[in-house]
């Protein structure tokens, strides 16, 4: 199996926090993937065979070839039908506002067709991608069309961008009731802002954000006991935490490590 991430040029840093490919046979990639939240949204491209994605009653659906993966506030089971071929776009938590058609809070938890997101354009975009034959030609591609709408969509929501700056940089331990905002913004419109923008609360954000540091920690065994990560991580207690990662990954910390959750691993690695 293949993963790879690669940097966005500096244009789009604003929105984007990597572009990623992930390549494996169905020898290689043939269980059923858990996806926890991780505060951002994905835009994703299955050039190799589809994947199926379980709904919360346990059936499950095929995802579209080209789509747009909401917010999570739960977890997330795929599974591979065959090999596995996958680009995709991490946008940062509000980066995909700027050019899509839908409020983010509309499509949480859901695949979204890409031209219901981008409008007809979407399914142009989504052709030349599958179409095209190499990481390089679908990362040219995706960057004129991104660089081209950013720049004639409206300027990303400066006050939304500064909290969600301030809800990454602490790690989510800032108080949102003390969460510093333009005295010429009521806090309701804030939230509302936020919501429309981001595809979750600045709660849920701040929660995802601060689970998403501890697990990172896991991962790369930056701990010694589920106490200590759950305090150095800001929880009240190792109870607290646990309630936390089950309520987002619907398991406890000690089955994480399950190879089902290998794709989690991967896309945390590096924080």
């Amino acid at each position: 199996m293949i993963y790879k991430e690669f940097e966005p040029s500096d244009d789009l840093k604003s929105i984007l926090k990597c572009y990623w490919v992930l390549e494996g046979t169905s020898e290689e990639i043939n269980e059923k993937q858990t996806i926890v939240p991780d505060g951002c949204m994905e835009m994703i491209f299955h050039y190799g065979d589809f994947y199926y994605q379980y709904l919360p009653d346990g059936s499950k659906i095929k995802q579209p070839r080209c789509f747009v993966f909401g917010q999570l506030t739960q977890k997330l089971e795929i599974e591979p039908s065959g090999d596995s071929g996958m680009f995709a776009v991490r946008f940062k938590p509000e980066g995909l506002q700027p050019i899509s058609q839908m409020a983010a809070k509309e499509f949480q938890d859901s695949a979204v067709p890409l031209d219901k997101v981008l409008g007809p354009e979407g399914l142009s975009l989504g052709s030349k991608i599958l179409d095209a034959s190499t990481s390089e030609e679908r990362i040219k591609l995706i960057e004129h069309y991104l660089t081209a709408t950013f720049e004639s969509s409206a300027i990303a929501d400066s006050i939304v961008n500064d909290a969600v700056n301030t809800i990454i940089s602490s790690q989510g331990r800032q108080k949102i009731n003390e969460l510093p905002i333009e005295s010429s913004v009521s806090r309701r419109t804030l939230e509302r802002r936020f919501t429309d923008t981001v595809g979750v609360n600045l709660k849920q954000l701040s929660k995802i954000i601060r689970l998403k540091t501890a697990v990172h920690k896991m991962i790369n065994k930056e701990y010694n006991t589920l106490t200590e990560l759950a305090y150095d991580n800001g929880y009240y207690d190792q109870a607290h935490f646990i309630k936390d990662f089950k309520k987002y990954t619907g398991l406890t910390p000690k089955d994480f490590f399950d190879s089902n959750f290998s794709f989690t691993h991967l896309f945390y690695e590096n924080g």
